[in-house]
């Protein structure tokens, strides 16, 4: 699995339809080569299912591709613990 992304330049995109984040709201970026990044990743997912304003199976399918990150992110060559 290879997720591609990029910043374009006035704005990070926060969905595949390139909708931009407002001006101003924090972000806060998780990477792969961090070691306690997955985990978190994979908590999110299941709060997400849980609690996303979905229909549950919406829900459960957006869920499972969050896991599927989580996956791929413990995965990464090179994890290591923050420093």
């Amino acid at each position: 699995m290879t997720f591609d992304w990029s910043i374009a330049p006035k704005y990070i995109v926060t969905k595949l339809d390139g909708t931009p984040l407002p001006a101003g709201e924090p972000v806060f970026v998780l990477r792969a080569q961090d070691r306690l990044a997955a985990d978190i990743v994979a908590q999110y997912a299941g709060a997400y299912e849980l609690f996303a304003d979905l229909p549950e199976e919406e829900r459960r399918e957006k869920a499972d591709l969050i896991r599927q990150h989580a996956y791929a992110m413990s995965m990464w060559p090179g994890r290591k613990w923050p420093s």
